[in-house]
């Protein structure tokens, strides 16, 4: 029995580079036999005054500069040669396809054209010309181009198949669908053929002639549902009810336990919004031993993509992956993509178990030890994270990311040495990801400011900007730190006013600004920004508390300071001189 996943019918058309590519496998052949570097009228030693061996040379240079692919001096050759020989076919047809090369359609055509109108009979030239005046949007003349060659090579498929194609873009489905049907006669019923025919059809509104097409297909291949799946959801979509009911009927009559028939009308009665059945059919699917784990899979992971907010389908994608895993709990795919998605439904902590389950049968999937780090890192666990890392970094010692997690687990814990370490191995890997690059750089930035390394400090977040400029958080923290140290104020605000414009409403970012403008002296405008962080971040940010309190006391106002900074106090605030501003009622920094 098939397990073939059902696809909706489609119309298969080739792209305009495609259409292109199909002549170019053979133009390892188009300047050897059937062209000559002269054309037929040129055996003379002069041709109008000029001498032939001078000619030759020229061609000759120009090849060589073609071949070495120095096109600007092959084109500046080859047009030099016509200004003495513009009856040479093969120069003609060597611009054009340098100029086609190098998608200057318009450019091409006339020195394509000229080929083909110089040797008629050559195959070569006219395929170009013909590649030429379709991508220049003439379909109608490339499909005359490709009517000479299909008399010419009555035999050759692509011909008739090029043709179709250029007619359907020129809108001419009368002249494409009888050349499809000379093609038919060559190749027999096709799928691709069928699925143009149908298409055409559709387009001309004749939906019962598109249908006896994939009827062909249905009477060719009786004990395959693809089929008649294509037909009901062709009916269905140009709103012919009756019959598309009609045609689900018959699936569900003829191949119920099937499970490619079990699919379409699963997706049927998606689209039907028809939920009870929808999950029980996707339920059978997803247990049947029938149906591979490839594509139990790619059933799974769109419903979790497409279902964003809506907890209903977030929870079926869980139910259905968690079927997955219970009918098979020794596939190591089942079990990893049950953690996958449980990680996506925000069960971060439900997936942990699976993943080291995973790791345990096969710890060879680094995605695998990535995730157990990500969970780790949004958990803060730094314990539990060096220890993964450590154990990752043995068996992938070249992915980076270990490094970084590491080092953000050290540096959290304050061994800054250990996380200085690990930062300078990851950054040592010289990876292509700008992304990760730029932040172990901010990583080993803050590192180096917690040790008072301030000049390496400085020179981290210069390199990590140098990556990623619109890093707000890096910006950030970069003007923090600068703040802090009275150091470059005016750059610090710059960078600091750009986090803002980046993330408007972070309350650090607000606090942040404020704090700079109360270094510069600029107390109300200071207090402006302190009193939004607040705002948004409500009164339990000890540090905002602290800070306004600072400002208030700069503002003349000494008994709201001390207001604030005990309610710092009471928030657990941990800095140096919260005591003494309160025993003293003074401002100490």
């Amino acid at each position: 029995m098939s397990n073939n996943v059902f696809k909706p019918y489609c119309f298969i058309t080739l792209s305009l580079a495609a259409v292109i590519s199909l002549s170019a496998c053979s133009s390892g052949k188009r300047t050897t036999a059937g062209t000559r570097p002269v054309s037929q009228n040129q055996s003379a030693a002069k041709l109008d005054g000029y001498d032939r061996t001078k000619l030759d040379a020229i061609f000759m240079d120009a090849e060589k500069a073609r071949m070495l692919d120095d096109n600007t001096k092959a084109l500046r050759l080859y047009q030099e040669y016509l200004k003495m020989d513009p009856t040479n076919a093969t120069v003609q047809y060597n611009i054009g396809r340098i100029l086609l090369e190098q998608n200057s359609y318009s450019q091409a055509l006339p020195y394509a054209e000229k080929a083909a109108q110089l040797e008629p009979g050559n195959k070569w030239f006219n395929e170009m010309y013909a590649d030429a005046l379709t991508v220049n949007n003439q379909y109608l003349k490339a499909a005359d181009v490709y009517g000479k060659l299909v008399k010419q090579f009555p035999q050759e498929e692509e011909y008739l198949y090029k043709r179709a194609l250029v007619q359907m873009r020129g809108n001419d489905t009368n002249g494409a669908l009888q050349t499809i049907n000379d093609l038919e006669k060559l190749t027999g019923v096709q799928d691709e053929l069928i699925f143009q025919k149908q298409a055409i059809y559709l387009k001309m509104g004749k939906v019962d002639l598109a249908a006896k097409e994939i009827q062909k297909l249905i009477d060719q291949n009786p004990g395959d549902v693809k089929y008649l799946g294509m037909l009901a959801e062709m009916y269905e979509a140009n709103n012919m009810t009756e019959k598309a009911d009609s045609t689900y009927a018959l699936i569900m009559k003829n191949q119920a336990d099937n499970p490619q028939a079990m699919l379409i009308m699963a997706q049927y009665y998606k689209r039907k919004k028809d939920e009870v059945k929808y999950r029980e059919l996707m339920g059978q699917l997803i247990s049947s031993k029938e149906v591979d784990e490839d594509t139990k899979i790619a059933m799974i992971v769109p419903i979790l993509q497409e279902s964003g907010r809506d907890s209903l389908a977030r929870q079926s994608a869980v139910n259905l992956a968690r079927s997955f895993y219970q009918s098979d709990t020794a596939s190591v795919k089942a079990m990893a993509l049950y953690a996958d998605v449980l990680y996506m439904n925000n069960q971060a902590k439900e997936a942990l178990p699976l993943y080291y389950r995973t790791l345990k049968v096969d710890n060879s999937k680094f995605g695998t030890w990535q995730q157990i780090m990500f969970i780790y890192a949004q958990e803060m666990n730094n314990d539990s994270l060096i220890a993964v890392t450590e154990r990752a970094m043995v068996y992938y010692p070249n992915q980076a990311i270990s490094y970084y997690f590491n080092g953000s687990a050290y540096n959290q814990k304050k061994n800054y040495a250990a996380a200085q370490k690990a930062l300078s191995k990851g950054l040592a890997l010289e990876g292509e990801n700008k992304e990760l690059n730029a932040d172990m750089y901010a990583m080993l930035a803050d590192v180096y400011h917690n040790n008072k390394n301030y000049a390496a400090s400085d020179s981290c977040f210069d390199k990590s900007l140098a990556l990623i400029p619109d890093n707000a958080s890096t910006l950030n923290n970069y003007a923090y730190y600068l703040s802090l140290r009275n150091k470059d104020l005016d750059k610090a605000l710059k960078m600091s006013k750009k986090s803002l414009e980046l993330r408007p409403d972070e309350k650090s970012f607000l606090d942040t600004y404020g704090w700079i403008l109360y270094k510069q002296g600029k107390y109300s405008e200071a207090k402006t920004y302190i009193e939004k962080a607040i705002e948004s971040a409500g009164d339990d940010d000890a540090t905002l508390l602290e800070h306004l309190g600072d400002v208030m006391y700069k503002l003349n106002e000494p008994e709201k300071a001390l207001e604030y900074w005990k309610q710092a106090k009471q928030k657990n605030v941990d800095t140096p001189f919260i005591d003494k501003k309160i025993a003293e009622k003074k401002l100490y920094e």
